[in-house]
């Protein structure tokens, strides 16, 4: 399998196996082509298990860790899963001993300098079937697409006033949110009888962490319905108070309302 990458398609001679990854992978130019054996999600961080592909006569392949973290995490969250192939060069690399796959080294992707000259193409396994070439993924295409989704929209007249989610403070009022999901609970009745969800979400002013939304209906039907991790969540009227030392919002039951964007259009 070829691929296109900044440097021209990547011959023999430069594809490095997981055994050879070393501190000198970030800028050696080599290419390391892994299979995704598992992934561990959490809200906008994944922690991937990557092997050598599979070769005719092998008895075991090698693993190592990749930790992927925004602004890379909102490219490919969707897109991870068991066998995706990742084709990678420039990837920040560290020394640190992992119990889990016997590798001196483990790989990051994240917004780090040493990231920034890191390329990638990720084929999920039906295309690689297909025989689809991919296309290469930076850390300024992966920065341009988590800005353009959640980039919080510059008020004009008639239009709500968003505030990002990092200047919001404890016990303001009327605050209007907009932002993407990255984890959600299912309905629960409350105590008073109302139907109650949380939903977290992130932009691009705190892109590593995430802020609660608790939402309150009389019913089920009106709180959020939220399909995937992804979707663009607009929140309008919210409560802001420190709970546990942490900021969180509070959808209002009557004059709190929201809207929902499916993250696939």
């Amino acid at each position: 399998e070829n691929f296109d990458m900044a440097g021209g398609k990547p011959g023999a001679d430069q594809t490095v196996s997981c055994a050879d990854i070393d501190g000198k992978f970030t800028t050696s130019g080599g290419v390391a082509k892994l299979c995704v054996s598992s992934v561990e999600r959490e809200p906008l961080a994944l922690t991937i298990l990557l092997s050598d592909l599979y070769k005719p006569g092998q008895s075991q392949s090698r693993s190592i860790t990749l930790f992927l973290k925004q602004p890379w995490y909102h490219s490919l969250q969707s897109v991870v899963t068991k066998n995706t192939l990742f084709v990678m060069k420039n990837i920040k690399c560290l020394c640190r001993n992992n119990a889990r796959t016997d590798h001196k080294f483990e790989l990051h992707l994240d917004d780090s300098p040493e990231s920034k000259k890191a390329e990638i193409v990720v084929l999920q396994a039906r295309e690689r079937i297909m025989g689809v070439q991919g296309t290469t993924l930076t850390f300024a295409d992966a920065k341009k697409a988590l800005s353009a989704n959640v980039k919080v929209k510059v008020p004009v007249q008639g239009m709500y006033v968003y505030t990002p989610l990092a200047e919001i403070r404890p016990s303001s009022e009327g605050v209007n949110i907009y932002g993407v999901v990255v984890n959600y609970t299912f309905p629960k009745k409350t105590k008073t009888g109302d139907q109650h969800i949380s939903v977290h979400v992130s932009d691009i002013s705190q892109p590593d962490r995430s802020t609660v939304v608790n939402c309150f209906k009389d019913d089920v039907k009106s709180l959020p319905q939220i399909m995937r991790i992804g979707d663009i969540f607009r929140a309008h009227r919210c409560r802001a108070q420190s709970y546990a030392g942490r900021l969180t919002l509070t959808l209002p039951k009557k004059m709190g309302s929201h809207i929902l964007i499916d993250g696939c259009e």
